[in-house]
């Protein structure tokens, strides 16, 4: 039973890596994209996938899926001049909202723990036995030297 639980830990965890790596290869093909596109309308728009001669673009609305499409060719061109880029021939426009963590304005913001939240994880530290749990619930906790 216990073989059987790491054995699918492995497979799930290759299959984790399988869409890291595809996720890092598409953020970089979304950077030459965002090359290629004239501002404002690379703030806009973002690459969602590139499969089998078709560059699938999404548009955070309507006015600016419009503007790609009519900047549909002046891109293809510019896609296929690098020899290092998949090769497309076919762009598929759809409007979307974009992913949270797309928008690069936005400031990162930490979360603060309140002093009770805070104060339950180190109470209940104190009465973990498990170390690795313990020192995490400290770190949360913010109370690390204290025990």
């Amino acid at each position: 039973m216990f073989m059987q639980n790491i054995s699918n830990l492995f497979q799930h965890q290759s299959r984790l890596q399988a869409l890291l790596n595809q996720s890092r290869y598409l953020r970089k093909l979304d950077i030459y994209l965002q090359q290629c596109l004239p501002a404002p309308l690379n703030a806009h728009v973002w690459l969602a996938n590139v499969r089998q001669g078709t560059l699938y673009l999404h548009a955070d609305a309507p006015v600016w899926g419009s503007r790609l499409r009519m900047f549909g060719p002046q891109l293809l061109q510019c896609w296929q001049r690098d020899q290092r880029l998949p090769q497309v021939s076919t762009l598929r426009i759809k409007v979307r909202q974009p992913p949270q963590n797309l928008n690069k304005d936005i400031p990162f913001t930490p979360h603060i723990l309140s002093e009770s939240a805070a104060e339950i994880l180190h109470t209940q530290a104190e009465y973990t036995e498990y170390l690795p749990l313990r020192e995490a619930l400290l770190r949360l906790s913010g109370k690390e030297g204290e025990m």
